[in-house]
């Protein structure tokens, strides 16, 4: 399992840094990714992307790929 990317290992494929309080967050004591949040179940990484996507359209007016693209990357 060591070889899967790490967005996949961390349950995390949206690459979300540490920053907010996601639910389903590993707990801090057995997190080993200083970088990238880690989740417990990659259902709860994937509820993560969708809050960010959501507040990109609401919060932003994002309602391209392409302005989606440029304030995730």
């Amino acid at each position: 399992m060591t070889n899967s990317p790490r967005g996949i290992r961390n349950n995390n494929p949206g690459n979300i840094r540490w920053g907010d309080d996601w639910k389903g967050l590993v707990p801090k004591e057995q997190r080993t990714d200083k970088a990238f949040c880690q989740f417990v179940t990659p259902e709860y990484g994937i509820r993560a992307m969708i809050v960010i996507l959501r507040n990109y359209q609401r919060k932003h007016g994002l309602n391209t790929i392409t302005g989606i693209i440029n304030r995730w990357a």
